[in-house]
Parts: structure tokens; sequence; C-alpha cells
């Protein structure tokens, strides 16, 4: 393992046993420049021996960076990263001066905004830093997030997210500033909220569903043929407070059944049985001095009613039918006449 030549330093030079070949473990020493006969001109700042080592047991590296030959009293300009010197630009400031610091865009000042030049190069107290700051986070329709007032967000800030009466906050609730200035995860939604599913279709009949389930969303019942529908035909997705639910309860369908047809004066001569169910037909005729009035036959319709509507067994002679009864009557003896001569 070996590293590359030690870093050159303006005013001074490195020292070493051999200067072009750095084995693992050498040291090289720093030594500032000298003036005629051996003045000191400069300073050494920093550490005046650096070592080569490796972090992989494979790349040779050096151990620090090198030090610094300043003029006595003198400091070199501080220099902030993402942050712009106000105060004038020079290569040298002297002792007890001043330089004054403000952060680019996008970053904020964190520490003293002003440092004084001191002996060995230091500025004192510290210098800042300026961190990249995240600007307000996203807004969300139909939804807002808290801290809305503030202009700008440090690194490590959360902020958080809530809806609407009547939506559903979709992902993340809460946000939080990263280094790099952005804001993870991602910006949630707010969608409507909607209603619980049909999750077993209606027995004996279909369900007609809209295209979601969402606030205000229709859906409606029919049953099939021979069934009828108990319960209401429409139901609408509502709102009560920040829960949404169905205005009525689902309604079911229930097989078509008409009740004993009773017919009072009469009685039943065709479609006898014990249950009469969708479209079962039955026939009337009235006892001995009634005569019928209404449709007949009748047949048990879709809901469970008697159709057309029962007839009634009024008492007395029909007119009509006994004058054509008596016709008929007329019309046959006297086609029988006519066959006798």
């Amino acid at each position: 393992i070996h590293c590359r030549p030690p870093p050159a330093i303006a005013n001074g030079d490195f020292f070493s046993s051999n200067r072009e070949y750095f084995q693992y473990g050498v040291v090289v020493t720093y030594r500032c420049k000298l003036g005629e006969r051996g003045k000191k001109l400069f300073d050494l700042v920093g550490e005046a021996s650096i070592r080569c080592t490796s972090k992989d047991n494979r790349a040779g590296i050096w151990s620090g960076p090198p030090p610094q030959c300043i003029v006595p009293n003198k400091c070199t300009p501080p220099d902030v990263k993402n942050g712009i010197r106000v105060s004038e630009n020079r290569s040298l400031f002297s002792l007890n001066e001043v330089v004054r610091f403000r952060c680019q865009a996008g970053f904020v000042m964190k520490g003293p905004s002003s440092v004084r030049c001191q002996a060995q190069n230091k500025w004192e107290p510290g210098l800042p830093s300026c961190s990249r700051v995240c600007q307000p986070p996203p807004e969300i329709l139909h939804g807002k997030h808290a801290l809305r007032d503030k202009d700008n967000f440090s690194p490590g800030q959360e902020v958080f997210y809530s809806c609407e009466p009547g939506y559903d906050l979709i992902g993340a609730a809460s946000l939080h500033c990263t280094p790099q200035g952005d804001w993870s995860p991602a910006v949630p939604k707010c969608a409507v909220k909607s209603c619980a599913d049909f999750l077993d279709q209606l027995p004996n009949g279909h369900v007609l569903l809209p295209l979601n389930l969402q606030l205000g969303a229709e859906v409606s019942f029919v049953c099939d043929e021979g069934y009828y529908l108990r319960g209401e035909k429409i139901l609408t997705c509502k709102r009560s407070g920040d829960k949404v639910y169905w205005n009525y309860d689902l309604p079911k369908c229930e097989m078509v059944k008409c009740e004993y047809p009773v017919l009072e004066n009469g009685r039943l001569v065709s479609g006898i049985k014990e249950k009469f169910y969708y479209q079962a037909v039955v026939l009337f005729e009235c006892l001995k001095g009634f005569y019928l009035h209404g449709s007949n036959p009748v047949f048990c319709g879709e809901n469970s009613t008697w159709e057309p509507e029962m007839p009634t067994c009024i008492k007395g002679t029909n007119f009509i039918i006994f004058c054509l009864g008596f016709f008929f009557k007329s019309l046959f003896l006297t086609l029988n006449i006519s066959d006798t001569e």
C-alpha cells in the first residue's frame, strides 16, 4: 500500500526520507519558508505532520489535511458552504477584523452571522453553517396541513395533514423536511368517502351500481321475475358528521305469493291449490241466486295481489246474461222445430 505525493502548500514545503515514493506508515512533516538569515515569515497553522494510512487496506490515503503557512496575525478568508461573505473579499484579513455572512436562497443560517479574526488563523466564534430549508409543504384539495403560517421549514421538521369532513386521507398523514430541501414521503390526497360496498349480490335479483359508491351515489335494486322487492328500491350514500352511510337498510327479493282467493257467495272451480305463487290462475263461479260481476279468471300478479281485481257475486240475475240465455234457448228450440218439419 502506498500514497500519492502529499499536497503542496503555499509558503511552505514537506520533508520526508523519500520525496517520490510514500509507502504505508510513512510520515511527512511540513515547514514554512524562512526569510533572510532564517527570519520567521509565516506561522504554521494546523498539524505539522501527516501519515500515509488506509481505510480499506488497499488504497493509501493521508491521515489529514496539510497545515497552512500564514502571515503572522493574519487570517485566510473563511469559507461557509452555501454561504456568501457580505464583507469585502480579500486574500487575507488582519487580526480582529470582522467578516459577515448570509446564506444562499433556499438555505437558513445556524450559528453567528459574523466572526472575528484571531491569532493562528482562527475565526471566533466558530463559523456558521447554511442548511437547506424546505418551502411550505404542498396544499391539497379538500384538505389542509398544520403550520400554514410559516414561510420555510428546517430539515427534520414535520407537518400533519387532515381532510375536510366527508373525505378520507389517502397516503401518509405526515411529511418531514429532508436535508435536501424537499418533503418526504409523497404528498397525500383527500378522496371523497365511500359507503360500504355490496359484497353479496341481491339474492333472486340484481344491483344496479354506479361508477363509484362515493358520497351522493345512488344504488338501485331489481328483483327477478316471480319475486318482489321488500324495502326501498333506491339507496343513497349520505353523510352525518365525518361518517357516511346508506340511508335505508338493504332490501330483499321475496317470492311473489298471493293469499287464498275467497269469493263471498261464490267458489273456486279451477286452479285450486294450497299456495298460490306468481302467475297462478283461478276461475270462479257464484252460488245459485247470484251472478258474477268483474274479471274471471284472475291471476297472481307481481305485487302479490290478484289481477285484475277480484270479482264479486251479486244477488239476483244478470239481465244481459238472462236475455242472452233466453235468446240462445229460443234459437235452439226454433232450430229443432225446423229440423222436425
